[in-house]
C-alpha cells in the first residue's frame, strides 16, 4: 500500500461516519474492549454508494482493531489511530469504487450490530509497541493486502 492510500485510510477512520441513528449509544459506549490481554474493537457497517435517487451499490464492512494491553500504547492512541485509519480505508475504497464521480453526498454508511450474511470487506489493524499492520480482505475475490510499518517511520513523515 503506498503512502497516499495510507493517508486516505487514515482520514477515513478519523471521522466515524458510521455512528448511525442511535447517537446516544454511540457516544456513551467504549470503543475498545479489554479481553485476554488485548485491546480489541470490532464493528460492522452497511454502506451504500451512488446517487440517492439512482442505482446504489451496497457493501458491508467489518472493522477490527487489536493491540496488546502491555504494548505501551495508550487506549486513547489505539482508538484515535484506528479510527483515523478505518476512515481513510473506507473513503479510499468508496473513491476507488466511484472513480471520478466520487461525491460524499453519494456515500451513506451506517453501523449495524452484526453482519447480514457475509461481509464484503474486512479492514483490520494490528498494533504493537513497535508498529502496526493494516490488512484489507476482499471477501468477494478472496484477495488480501497487508502493509506494515514501524511507528518511528510512520510518524516521522
Amino acid at each position: 500500500m503506498n503512502r497516499a492510500l495510507l493517508l486516505i485510510a487514515t482520514c477515513l477512520f478519523a471521522t466515524p461516519a458510521v455512528a448511525g441513528d442511535d447517537w446516544k449509544k454511540t457516544i456513551s459506549e467504549d470503543q475498545i474492549e479489554v479481553k485476554d490481554g488485548k485491546m480489541i474493537s470490532e464493528s460492522f457497517s452497511l454502506c451504500k454508494l451512488g446517487p440517492p435517487d439512482g442505482d446504489r451499490k451496497s457493501m458491508q464492512i467489518r472493522d477490527y482493531v487489536e493491540a496488546p494491553v502491555d504494548s505501551g500504547l495508550s487506549r486513547d492512541w489505539v482508538v484515535s489511530f484506528s479510527t483515523m485509519m478505518q476512515t481513510i480505508m473506507v473513503l479510499g475504497f468508496a473513491q476507488a469504487s466511484s472513480g471520478d464521480a466520487f461525491n460524499l453526498d453519494n456515500f451513506d454508511c451506517h453501523e449495524i450490530d452484526a453482519p447480514i450474511g457475509t461481509v464484503d470487506f474486512e479492514f483490520s489493524i494490528y498494533m504493537t509497541g513497535e508498529g502496526f499492520q493494516l490488512e484489507v480482505k476482499n471477501n468477494g475475490d478472496g484477495s488480501v493486502s497487508r502493509d506494515s510499518d514501524r511507528w518511528e517511520e510512520a510518524l516521522e513523515e
